[in-house]
């Protein structure tokens, strides 16, 4: 009997170490993880062909996705806290 699993996308790099790197799996029904894939998109998180073809979970009727994204980095020079001064009545 042979495995007719697909190979998982390239996108599956588990072995990368950048620790700037995350990932986000969505598992669940063809329709539930295109649903969720088409709402991040409509609230501007990440465009729908960033992420991975359905993949067939084995020994299962459930479908996964993932996204892998790069966290943006941050200012190298700490920035100073916004600090919110009260209103000061020139009142004498």
């Amino acid at each position: 009997m042979t495995d007719s699993t697909p190979d998982l996308p390239a996108r599956f790099d588990f072995a990368d170490d950048d620790p700037r790197k995350f990932q986000i799996l969505l598992i669940g029904s063809s329709e539930d993880v295109t649903e969720a894939i088409h709402t991040l998109h409509r609230l501007n998180y990440v465009e729908v062909k960033a992420w991975s073809q359905l993949v067939p979970i084995p020994n299962s009727t459930k479908r996964m996705s993932i996204l892998t994204r790069v966290r943006l980095a941050r200012s190298e020079t700490p920035q100073e806290p916004t600090v919110l001064k009260e209103a000061t009545s020139s009142k004498s």
